[in-house]
């Protein structure tokens, strides 16, 4: 897990989106990231709202070490047998979490924690490592939010709030720090309680052959979905990026349901539109 996205509809107004404290940010929003060359928020916000991205590669080293947790003694032979069975992991994570299309707009910003981190770090904090704490648990009909507060080790209006730790081996959310000098800036683990909205398949673990595979029944489970976001404190400053590495970083997404937006394009004039910005 390494990634966050700054996700951008294209609307012609600005709104709130399910209590969230984030903003809905219109296409001319995200051209103007692009003209400054960072991201501030709105005169009467403080809080830099990201999502986490979770990509291919994540979910893939995830069940990587699930196996090896269940099944730590398997056989050369077992382990290329899971492999040629193919991934199962993919057939549970189903929700909004894990989804490339986005409810929220067509555009989106990625980067990755520990950038983030590092520019927060020498930008925000004056080279001293930020503070990251649990902001809170935010419940919904149909999901439940976790949000990591960052601020500046100079900010005292937070310490209400525990530190996120790195301990637990039970906490859904928890931060790994990287003691070693010159090295990233550490990560974020996130132990997902609900990967899908609706659970339509089941696991078997076969423990005489040592194999895990998805059980051929059918099931309706539903669930409420969690997810985890993240929370810069940011008032009356900038976070600068330089602007060829936000223009690497923007791409085009498809609009998902239920769409918080205002409007939809196609993900082709989506595309486009990011595509103008390279040239």
């Amino acid at each position: 897990m390494g990634h966050f996205i700054k996700e951008l509809p294209y609307s012609g107004e600005t709104s709130s989106t399910e209590g969230h404290q984030s903003e809905i940010l219109p296409t001319k929003e995200m051209e103007r990231i692009n003209r400054r060359g960072g991201f501030m928020v709105e005169e009467d916000e403080s809080l830099l709202w990201w999502s986490l991205a979770i990509e291919h590669d994540d979910i893939r080293a995830a069940e990587d070490r699930y196996l090896e947790k269940i099944l730590p003694d398997r056989t050369p032979e077992q382990r290329e047998e899971q492999r040629n069975i193919g991934t199962f992991l993919n057939k549970f994570t189903t929700s909004p979490a894990f989804k490339q299309a986005s409810r929220y707009g067509n555009f989106r910003f990625t980067l990755s924690l520990s950038d983030l981190l590092k520019m927060y770090r020498e930008q925000i904090c004056g080279g001293e490592k930020p503070v990251l704490r649990v902001y809170g648990t935010t419940v919904y009909k149909p999901e439940i939010m976790y949000s990591v507060l960052v601020h500046s080790p100079c900010v005292d209006e937070f310490n209400e709030y525990p530190v996120l730790g790195d301990s637990s081996d039970d906490a859904v959310c928890v931060y790994k720090e990287n003691d070693v000098e010159g090295e990233a800036e550490g990560h974020i683990v996130w132990r997902a309680q609900a990967m899908s909205k609706t659970q339509k398949v089941g696991l078997t673990i076969n423990q005489l052959d040592k194999i895990v595979e998805t059980d051929g029944r059918v099931y309706n489970t539903y669930y409420m979905w969690d997810h985890v976001t993240l929370a810069l404190h940011l008032p009356h400053q900038t976070l600068r990026v330089d602007r060829e590495k936000l223009i690497k970083n923007l791409t085009a997404c498809e609009a998902d349901e239920p769409f918080l937006g205002s409007k939809i394009l196609s993900l082709s004039d989506a595309q486009t539109k990011v595509n103008t910005l390279n040239n």
